[in-house]
């Protein structure tokens, strides 16, 4: 499965020379020089056999499950040894039909050892077929011109056998075993270099030290019974592979697995961080242990990266899909087709990744030789229901979201931005992602060995390329793409290695502040309903065409039905506005489009009935021209190929694997702006469903975007639940106003691309949002700068204020009434700036003014949660004189006063709205409903307005009284 790397004529007369040096000039020395010793801290390789993959827990293991380890045994004698009676002749034919030795090497060896410990009457034939591989392997010679498979593998089946069989391997086979295990690793590095320039990021040089460790701990203790020479050979490798795992490979790894992840994914990124070395080391040693953490948590990236396709290849279904995302170079992530998988689950060991190992390997148990050593029968098993439902895998730079851990149902969201850059087997992918339900949905487009495999035009050209993936394109029509000294396909994506970049780099070229180093996630937050991440890919494209690329994605948990919803922000700017910006969304099947959406669906490859699909909705940009690319003649499309001209690179297209082909899709839909800008925005919708005509996507309000944030409210399909999602897309302190009208209500607003760990105050009325930092704000964002708070709209503002009825003493206000998405309870009557009172009416009596006095009003409103509006526009009102000829006055006398303020209205109300919002201390708005200062109580009684009455005809009776006096006089 890995590809094939042939050594230049150069490097083979190197090869020539190096043997003569080795073999001929070494041992003339030896008779000047000391022999070759080790330093004082001499290896400590334990001298029983096997060591290498045996211990006290592997024979537990084995003695614990008799009827899995008989049927391992018989399958090794009936299905791997041939139906003749000649195991010398079935051996070879083994050897020269095939090159990888290492599960046969496997399989003989441990069948032998444990057939021998057990007493098992096939014993001696399985010891003699061992022997019979290992000589047939001695006799098979290889030419590096063929590639480095051949040696790389005999070299390591040759350790394997030599190490199973121990003190019971012949005089002869032992010292052939030796001499041609030294001599594959002169041939080795002579041709490929992997132990005398080994890279530690990637490449065949892992494996090449991986098989070198297995052979030299193997021999190590009938190396003792050789000649000088060959002591000194065997010491001058041992030192040098020692060193490369303990000052390369270890720390190298070990940073690029942080938390369980690799750059390149479920296929060579298990085979390239296989365990096998570490558990070598660790069996056969009793050095320092090289099963570090990082190790233990790549199971992680298998139990969180199980689609719900595993529980049908569990069950020997036909068409299923492959249990793991395709992700970088893909072969197959078919458990049963990656051994590699098994190690990582069996040696982890938590219940979690038992329950796991057991449900993909349930019907083919005694087929591996690493489950009849490491899987425990009695170990602890429990489904991953306790887990949290996504993680994030460090440097490698995946975030795995789910919805559920139930392997029937479940949707996997798989989102990538590696903080570094590294070619071998990974791609030009960074913030791209993937979706999973019933079937790929959003793919990762292209093929590999169905094409040619590693090198291929395809490979080139397309499959390693942005253009390939869920990513963005930014089109500069004079960029070159130069890999392996050839111009290739301009697709406006992601770009080669260009110098001081390298193709391999060391962990410090890796590392940030490195020239290979890329800024990757920048945050991920995951809580029970939701998961966010955002990851920044700027550095991955040429710096003379784009300026920023970030994306962030929010995975909304059962928004849809059971099913969730997924919100895509991008943020893009570009150094020239006429280069063209593309988002891709890459399918298996023909998408259709309507307006600004977009459907797709797919089956669940065994059952046409069983569908998975997706609504896309581009929210952002505005003008947004949306198209489908593919169909016959356009699967694999690019636009320039580098002169220019579109091509489709399905050459050496061989459609022998069904699964493969099927995964590497045939459409993709682009949505690009209509009008050229350096800044844009995308923001999508996806809405998860059951791939029904009738499905339903999500509601979306889009909030009009700002020179630093984009928004939207989204609700779920049963309206339960009403989401405000803003994206901050600048830096520095937070001061965001967005306009709510016509907007659906909302009860949480989730902020991203926030300060982390900072206050903020927010205040949120039916008619607009303001979002600020505030140092002494309520609110406060994650470590991740995200802020998901609840809300309770406040009321909106009353309006209309106007006094109805003014006196020497009384001033009487009425309004229009406020609406809430709750319910109004009262309102709050400031005079003069301060709380008055409040009252459940639209209209309220202020008594015990003083006469002839001019005050200020305004009013706000409160709801049941406590929520209050800004205060409304203020209006000047002044008391009546007092006097013998006055009266009351009516609105229409009132009107004139109210009318001779509106100068100082506009100003009174800004000054009130800037104090009620900046005294917000809730997640809404704040100050809640308002408290009494004192300065008078609610409308006069009756018995107030029967005392003037009764005044007033006691003058008028008075006063005619004396008229009638006069008029007698």
């Amino acid at each position: 499965m890995f590809c094939a790397l042939t050594p230049s004529p150069v490097a083979q007369l190197k090869h020539f020379a190096r043997r003569i040096l080795l073999f001929c000039v070494l041992p003339l020395l030896v008779t000047l020089t000391p022999a070759y010793t080790q330093s004082s801290d001499q290896l400590k390789i334990v001298t029983t056999q096997p060591r290498l993959f045996w211990n006290a827990q592997i024979k537990h293991n084995v003695e614990a499950k008799p009827i899995d380890v008989a049927k391992f045994l018989t399958y090794v004698r009936t299905r791997r040894m041939g139906a003749t009676s000649d195991l010398a002749l079935e051996m070879k034919n083994i050897v020269a039909t095939t090159t990888n030795y290492g599960s046969d090497a496997m399989n003989f060896g441990s069948a032998a050892y444990i057939s021998k410990h057990l007493n098992d009457p096939y014993a001696p034939l399985f010891h003699s077929c061992a022997e019979a591989f290992a000589t047939a392997l001695c006799d098979q010679a290889f030419t590096t011109a063929k590639g480095d498979n051949g040696p790389r593998h005999k070299l390591y089946a040759l350790g394997l056998i030599y190490d199973w069989l121990g003190a019971d391997i012949t005089e002869t086979l032992r010292k052939r075993i030796i001499t041609e295990s030294l001599t594959l690793l002169q041939q080795i590095d002579d041709s490929w270099k992997y132990f005398s320039e080994p890279d530690y990021s990637g490449g065949h040089s892992r494996l090449g030290n991986i098989i070198a460790l297995a052979a030299l701990l193997a021999i190590r203790h009938g190396i003792d019974a050789e000649p000088l020479a060959a002591r000194n050979t065997y010491f001058f490798w041992l030192d040098r592979v020692v060193r490369n795992w303990r000052e390369g490979y270890n720390p190298t790894q070990a940073w690029m697995g942080q938390n369980g992840g690799h750059g390149m994914g479920w296929a060579y990124g298990f085979g390239y961080t296989s365990m096998e070395p570490y558990v070598m080391w660790d069996n056969a040693t009793t050095e320092e242990r090289w099963t570090a953490p990082w190790l233990l948590e790549r199971a992680q990236l298998l139990l969180y990266g199980t689609r719900n396709s595993a529980n049908q290849e569990t069950t020997s279904s036909k068409g299923y899909y492959d249990t793991f995302p395709y992700s970088g170079d893909v072969w197959s992530t078919s458990f049963s087709n990656a051994l590699e998988y098994s190690l990582p689950l069996l040696i982890a060991a938590s219940p979690q990744t038992t329950w796991l190992y057991n449900r993909l390997t349930k019907a083919y148990y005694y087929q591996y030789s690493w489950d009849i050593l490491y899987r425990d029968p009695t170990a602890s098993s429990a489904p991953p229901e306790t887990l949290p439902l996504a993680r994030s895998f460090g440097a490698s730079g995946y975030v795995l979201m789910r919805d559920n851990w139930n392997l029937d149902e479940n949707t996997l969201l798989e989102f990538k931005s590696t903080a570094y850059y590294n070619v071998n087997h990974h791609h030009r992918d960074q913030n791209a992602f993937t979706l999973f339900f019933r079937g790929p949905l959003a793919i990762d487009s292209g093929g590999y060995n169905i094409f040619g495999g590693y090198g291929s035009t395809h490979w080139h050209n397309y499959y390693v390329r942005s253009v390939a993936h869920n990513t963005v394109l930014v089109y500069d029509p004079a960029e070159k793409f130069i890999s392996s000294g050839v111009a290739r396909s301009n697709d406006g994506g992601q770009r080669f290695a260009v110098s001081p970049q390298v193709n391999y780099p060391t962990l410090e070229q890796m590392q940030p502040g490195g020239v290979n180093a890329l800024d990757g996630i920048q945050t991920f937050e995951n809580q029970a309903d939701f998961a966010c991440a955002s990851g920044d890919a700027t550095k991955a494209y040429d710096p003379n065409k784009l300026a920023a690329f970030r994306r962030t994605i929010v995975f909304l948990r059962q928004f849809a039905g059971t099913h969730p919803a997924i919100v895509v922000h991008d943020r893009v700017i570009s150094t020239k506005p006429e280069f063209a910006k593309t988002y891709l969304l890459h399918s298996i099947n023909q998408p259709g489009i309507s307006g600004s959406k977009a459907t797709l669906s797919v089956d669940d490859g065994t059952n046409t009935d069983r569908q998975g699909g997706l609504i896309q909705e581009t929210i952002l940009p505005a003008d947004a021209i949306i198209t489908a690319v593919g169909g016959a003649g356009k699967e694999y499309w690019v636009d320039d190929d580098g002169s220019g001209v579109g091509h489709n690179y399905n050459e050496n297209l061989t459609p022998d694997e069904p699964n493969a082909l099927r995964e590497a899709g045939q459409w993709r839909i682009e949505v690009k702006p209509g009008a050229t800008r350096i800044k844009d925005s995308f923001l999508h919708v996806l809405t998860v469903t059951e791939g029904h005509p009738q499905d339903q996507a999500v509601a979306v309000n889009r909030l009009s975007p700002s020179t630093d944030f984009d928004g939207l409210v989204i609700a779920s399909t049963d309206g339960a639940k009403r989401n405000c999602i803003l994206f901050h897309h600048t830096t520095g302190n937070v001061d965001v106003t967005a306009d709510l009208t016509g907007v659906a209500p909302f009860s949480r607003i989730i902020a991203v691309g926030l300060d982390a760990n900072t206050a903020y105050s927010l205040t949120v009325t039916t008619t607009q949002l303001r979002l600020w930092t505030n140092p002494a704000g309520a609110l406060h964002s994650s470590d991740q700068g995200i802020l998901a708070t609840p809300v309770d709209v406040a009321p909106s503002i009353p309006t209309n204020l106007h006094a109805t009825l003014v006196t020497p003493s009384t001033v009487t206000l009425a309004w229009t009434a406020s609406t809430d998405d709750i319910a109004v309870t009262g309102y709050g009557v400031y005079r003069n700036g301060t709380l008055t009172d409040t009252t459940a009416n639209t209209q309220y009596t202020n008594s015990g003014l003083t006469a002839a006095t001019t005050y200020t009003y305004s009013v706000n409103a409160y709801d049941a949660a406590g929520n209050a509006s800004a205060n409304s526009s203020s209006i000047n009102v002044t008391t009546l004189v007092v006097n013998n000829s006055s009266s009351s006055s009516s609105s229409s006398s009132s009107s004139s006063s109210s009318s001779s303020s509106s100068s100082s209205s506009s100003s009174s109300s800004s000054s009130s709205s800037s104090s009620s919002s900046s005294s917000s201390s809730s997640s809404s708005s704040s100050s809640g409903a308002p408290t009494s200062a004192g300065g008078g109580g609610g409308a006069p009684s009756s018995w107030f307005y029967g005392f003037l009455v009764a005044a007033r005809l006691v003058r008028l009776i008075s006063k005619r009284h004396r008229r009638y006096l006069v008029q007698r006089s």
